[in-house]
């Protein structure tokens, strides 16, 4: 078998020289890759360890521990928050957000648009409608109760309904 070898290296041109020189260049080679390799090494495992202990000495377990509590404050003080949001949102369902004024003359005599007609209304366009009528003999006051923008005892004088309209308009 050696005699073969031989042979097909003797058909090839190729001298013991030549096969000692191309084995100590890759002698050569591979102990520069291992070389590199260990510099490489040598630099992740630094890269690692500060990473892991960090500037004070904490350990990265330590760090995550304390995010993670951190984050479990955070979350309870949201949910705390985010509860009163919803409370004041129900409770804003009830207050008056809308406004409607018209002023007007009651009477032709009467200069100066001093009577008006004031329609406050919730979100759902329930609320009041205050009519303020002035004459020189006095001020009136009446007040109307609006639901679904709409009055629930009487019929709305053209200048009220105006009031209720301009309410409901006002978003």
């Amino acid at each position: 078998m050696k005699s073969n070898i031989s042979n097909i290296i003797g058909d090839l041109g190729i001298t013991t020289q030549d096969i000692l020189l191309i084995s100590v260049g890759l002698w050569f080679v591979m102990i520069i890759l291992v070389v590199v390799l260990f510099i490489k090494n040598y630099k992740l495992k630094k890269r690692y360890t500060q990473f892991m202990v960090g500037d004070d000495g904490k350990s990265l377990e330590n760090s995550i521990c304390e995010k993670m509590k951190q984050f479990d404050i955070a979350k309870a003080e949201f949910d705390t928050v985010h509860s009163k949001i919803k409370d004041m949102s129900k409770d804003l369902s009830y207050t008056f957000q809308k406004v409607g004024l018209k002023k007007y003359d009651a009477f032709d005599e009467n200069g100066g648009k001093l009577s008006f007609a004031l329609a406050l209304l919730s979100p759902k366009n329930d609320g009041i409608l205050i009519n303020s009528v002035h004459s020189r003999e006095g001020s009136y006051l009446y007040l109307k109760e609006i639901v679904n923008g709409q009055s629930t005892s009487s019929t709305l004088a053209n200048e009220e309904k105006d009031a209720v309209e301009q309410a409901i308009k006002n978003v």
